[in-house]
């Protein structure tokens, strides 16, 4: 688990994460996939997740969140980065999971996504992670559906699951655009 004062910030990891030699670049996988070699991973409930770490520009607490009206129920409220409010989506409530209550560990991930920014609540972070192309399976066949198009791929060993998601799909992906208040 990540300590509450341990975060990501610019694209750049911070001294925790430079101290062990990490540096947050991507590789190709495939003709038409980009896969990056760093995941900054997160879990949402027992599941662990992970996204691209060069996306990532900083990690705040949510107890920063505050509400705003109207705002659809993916919404967990918004936050003040650089003087411009982000919406902040919860990830719970888009893969249809149950809410949980927020504990210490409860943070808001803000991605740029191609000069935009949004906030991803999700209920803790666990680390940036470097993975070769080899360690990286493809999603299972079983896993059909709409939700399967936002995957990149399955990271397994003895005692974890990981699934990586291209958060770039999810976000704004097939007549979704989280960026705009209105869309889920």
């Amino acid at each position: 688990m990540t300590e509450a004062g341990a975060y990501v910030t610019n694209g750049q990891a911070s001294a925790t994460y430079r101290s062990a030699g990490m540096n947050l670049s991507g590789m190709p996988v495939g003709p038409a996939v980009s896969v990056p070699k760093e995941f900054l991973t997160f879990r949402l409930g027992a599941q662990e997740y992970g996204i691209d770490a060069q996306k990532v520009c900083e990690i705040r607490g949510c107890w920063e969140l505050e509400g705003f009206e109207d705002a659809p129920a993916c919404y967990a409220g918004a936050l003040d980065f650089g003087g411009a409010t982000v919406p902040v989506a919860d990830l719970r409530v888009l893969f249809e999971l149950n809410r949980a209550a927020d504990s210490i560990f409860t943070v808001a991930i803000i991605l740029d996504l191609d000069g935009r920014t949004l906030g991803l609540r999700v209920d803790s972070v666990s680390d940036v992670i470097r993975l070769a192309r080899r360690q990286i399976r493809p999603v299972p066949a079983s896993w059909t559906g709409a939700d399967a198009q936002y995957l990149i791929g399955v990271v397994t060993d003895d005692d974890r699951r990981l699934i990586l998601l291209d958060i770039e799909k999810l976000v704004l992906g097939e007549g979704r655009d989280l960026l705009e208040i209105e869309a889920c």
